[in-house]
């Protein structure tokens, strides 16, 4: 399955729903995706514990994934929004020194 644009409020359910009814082992390739809010990040993280597999994630939603998983925040709570910000900004820094 092929996501593009923004993963944020209908989009989020929409993914949760077709990757629900997915066949395992679902793999979702995320190379146009624009943007992905917290519920979004939450989402993706959901289809990975249900064995999907995630390709072509952007840097900032990589990072976001691991500060999850760190720190198990869920969208929301401590540490999301600010540091969302400050990964974004990293991400991108990242992306431009390849």
């Amino acid at each position: 399955m092929k996501f593009d644009g923004r993963l944020t409020g209908d989009a989020v359910a929409e993914l949760a729903r077709v990757s629900e009814s997915a066949t395992p082992p679902l793999t979702v390739d995320l190379s146009d995706m624009q943007f992905a809010d917290g519920e979004g990040v939450d989402a993706l993280e959901e289809i990975r514990g249900r064995g999907g597999r995630l390709c072509h994630v952007p840097p900032y939603v990589s990072l976001l994934l691991e500060l999850k998983r760190r720190r198990g925040t869920a969208a929301g709570g401590p540490g999301s929004s600010s540091e969302h910000g400050a990964l974004r900004r990293r991400a991108g820094a990242i992306s431009r020194d390849r």
